[in-house]
């Protein structure tokens, strides 16, 4: 059986195309789909009962509204299928066979990622940032300890680069999601300057836990690059508000320590020419790797 998580907040105009996307899917049958609405001001009830004719639904009002994290939190430990899918509830899969391309290409694998087709630009790319296009064994996540941390945003990306690290992936050339651009999502409606500090108090969890884990055995390339784009990031936000960024590392030090043994691993000439001639929004008044210099001092 595979589960198919559904988070839901003030989704009623959109939950039904998803679910019908998820009806289509040609193994429907085999779905147990969670559908977790995260203490919305609407009620789902009629909704709920009409796809229930046709799949197998398990629906749970949370008391308070936690964000999509929470939500997906509740659903990973009220399920228990071998194989996991997320969908948001504004978006669809992309043909009536992307669950069972998934599925016919997880053998051997703990995770499986598709390509996403981003209807907004009219574009297709894999991800590995989002959950979108994605099955996941759950024994990669229970054994591992893996959890959706409870920010607002950016969650996602924390909890999927985690599973990125532990796992052994198979990226496949399909195109499995279709990603709907909803003007009122969280991310097209919470501000810029909130977002990045989302992303570095996000990637602080994910930091606490290669910390306490033991990270020699990490693929180093996907260590490297997931830490010198989260240092870009915490240079963004220094150039923009001069914040120290305690408020995002209780233990920046580490991270630094990390920077410096995982970046020795990766291809560096086209990467660190790109930061050097980064186009950035003000002039900054440190580099970045003057910036990098500094955090030890």
């Amino acid at each position: 059986m595979i589960d198919i998580i559904i988070p839901v907040y003030n989704s009623d105009k959109t939950i039904g195309r998803t679910l019908d996307s998820v009806l289509d899917q040609v193994n429907s049958d085999d779905f147990n789909v969670y559908v977790i609405d995260d203490a919305s001001e609407e009620d789902y009830t009629d909704i709920i009962n009409y796809y229930s004719k046709y799949l197998k639904i398990n629906y749970f009002k949370l008391d308070e509204n936690g964000g999509p994290g929470v939500a997906r939190q509740f659903a990973l430990e009220h399920s228990n299928s071998k194989y996991i899918v997320f969908i948001d509830s504004d978006d669809a899969f992309y043909e009536n066979d992307s669950v069972q391309k998934l599925y016919d290409n997880i053998d051997g694998y703990d995770m499986v990622v598709g390509q996403i087709y981003y209807e907004y630009f009219d574009e297709y790319s894999h991800h590995n940032g989002c959950l979108h296009g994605k099955m996941y064994r759950r024994s990669l996540i229970e054994n591992n300890g893996i959890r959706f941390n409870d920010l607002r945003s950016h969650e996602d990306n924390a909890f999927n680069q985690l599973c990125i690290l532990f796992a052994n992936v198979n990226y496949i050339d399909d195109v499995v999601y279709n990603y709907h651009n909803t003007d009122d999502s969280l991310t097209n409606t919470e501000d810029v300057i909130e977002s990045y500090k989302n992303y570095i108090k996000s990637m602080n969890t994910v930091f606490e836990k290669l910390e306490d884990s033991n990270i020699d055995d990490i693929d180093k390339h996907g260590a490297g690059m997931l830490i010198t784009n989260v240092m870009l990031y915490c240079y963004f936000n220094y150039l923009i508000n001069k914040d120290d960024l305690s408020f995002c590392f209780d233990r920046l030090i580490f991270l630094k320590e990390m920077y410096d043994k995982y970046t020795k691993y990766i291809e560096y000439s086209d990467l660190l020419d790109e930061y050097k001639s980064f186009d950035y929004p003000i002039v900054p008044d440190i580099t970045f790797f003057d910036y990098i210099d500094k955090i030890n001092e």
